[in-house]
C-alpha cells in the first residue's frame, strides 16, 4: 500500500489534494490511503469557529478550505453563508480575497477529485468543530470511519476506532493533552482535549489485535518542544508497540527518530503552509509503503517538483 501522511492543514484541504495529485504524476503511482494528524480544519459552520481561527482567517482565507466540499446536512442556506462571511470579514477587500480563493480552491477540488480516489483518514486536532464531529457519530459507517462530507472521501478516526486493512491496523487519538500544554484549555470543546477514558478505549483494541500505526496531534513529552507533549500517549506507545507513531501540532521541522526501548518510528509531520518567502514548508508530506510488519519504509517527501509549488501559483497548471 501506498500511503501519504499530512498534518495540520487548517483548512488548507484543496492545497493537499494538488500535491496528491502532483506527487501520483510525478512518481507515476497511485496513492491508497492519506493519514492527517489533526488540525484538517473541519469547519462546515463559521459561526462556529474557534478564536484562533477566527483570527488567522481573516487574512489567511484558506484556514477555510472545508468550506468547499459539502458537509451533512448542510450548516445553512446560501444566503446565511454570505452573511456570515460580511460578518467575518467587515471590509470588502477582505471579503473579495476570500471569494477569490474559495473560487480557485473550488477549481482545484474539481480538475483533480476524479485523479485523487484515495480515502483521507484524520484525527482531530484542537482546531476543529467538535460540535459538527460528534452530531455525525450516529450515521451508519463502514471500516470505522465516520465520513465528513457527501462524497465520503474525507473522514474521521474517532478514539477506540481501528481501520483494518489488508496487512495494516491504524488506530488514533483526537485532540491535546490538558496536562501537557501551557494552553488555557478551557477554551477548546472537550472533544479536542484527550481523556483518559479515550486512551483506555485504544489500548483495549491493542489487546485484542497487533496495532501498526497510532496517529495523534500531541506528541509524548518533550519529543519536539521542553515541557510538552502527553504522559498518557507515552502509556498507550507502551501498550501498543506500533511500527509508526505519526503526530503533528508543534508546526516545527524534525527528523523521524526512535523511541527508546520500543519498536516504534517517531515522525512529527510539519504544518502544510508556506513559508513567508512563499515556498512550501519543509515535512509537509511523508510517504510510506507498507507491504507488512516486516516489509515498509517511510521517508518526507523531498521532490525536486515541490520547489515549483508556490503560494502564487499552487491552482495553476493542472492538466
Amino acid at each position: 500500500m501506498n500511503i501519504l501522511i499530512f498534518s495540520d492543514l487548517h483548512g488548507r484541504i484543496p492545497l493537499m489534494f494538488r500535491l496528491i495529485y502532483e506527487f501520483q504524476k510525478q512518481r507515476d503511482i497511485v496513492v491508497d490511503w492519506i493519514l492527517v494528524c489533526g488540525d484538517l480544519g473541519i469547519w462546515p459552520d463559521i459561526n462556529r469557529l474557534d478564536h484562533s481561527t477566527r483570527k488567522y482567517a481573516r487574512n489567511h482565507p484558506e484556514e477555510l478550505g472545508f468550506q468547499v466540499f459539502h458537509p451533512f446536512p448542510e450548516p445553512c442556506s446560501q444566503s446565511e453563508q454570505d452573511r456570515m462571511y460580511r460578518d467575518l470579514y467587515d471590509s470588502n477587500a477582505l471579503l473579495k480575497q476570500r471569494m477569490l480563493q474559495q473560487k480557485r480552491e473550488q477549481k482545484v477540488v474539481d480538475a483533480v477529485r476524479d485523479s485523487v480516489k484515495a480515502k483521507i483518514v484524520f484525527v482531530g486536532g484542537n482546531h476543529e468543530d467538535y460540535q459538527y464531529l460528534e452530531s455525525l457519530c450516529g450515521r451508519d459507517t463502514a471500516a470505522s470511519l465516520i465520513p465528513v462530507e457527501k462524497q465520503c472521501q474525507i473522514n474521521w478516526l474517532p478514539a477506540g476506532s481501528v481501520l483494518r486493512l489488508k496487512k495494516l491496523a491504524i488506530t488514533g487519538i483526537s485532540g491535546i493533552d490538558p496536562e501537557g500544554t501551557s494552553r488555557n484549555t478551557e477554551k477548546y470543546h472537550s472533544g479536542a482535549l484527550i481523556h483518559e477514558d479515550s486512551i483506555l478505549d485504544v489500548m483495549l483494541q491493542g489487546d485484542e489485535h497487533p496495532i501498526d500505526i497510532l496517529l495523534t496531534h500531541d506528541s509524548v513529552p518533550d519529543a519536539i518542544r521542553p515541557g510538552s507533549g502527553s504522559k498518557n500517549l507515552s502509556e498507550l506507545l507502551q501498550t501498543l508497540l506500533p511500527s509508526y507513531h505519526f503526530f503533528g501540532h508543534y508546526h516545527s521541522r524534525r527528523e523521524t527518530f526512535d523511541y527508546h526501548d520500543l519498536p516504534t518510528r517517531g515522525v512529527h509531520l510539519n504544518k502544510l503552509a508556506f513559508s513567508k518567502e512563499g515556498r512550501l514548508r519543509e515535512h509537509v508530506m511523508g510517504f510510506l509503503q507498507w507491504s507488512g510488519r516486516s516489509g515498509h519504509e517511510f521517508h518526507f517527501v523531498k521532490d525536486a517538483w515541490l520547489s515549483r509549488v508556490r503560494e502564487d501559483n499552487w491552482w495553476k497548471g493542472i492538466r
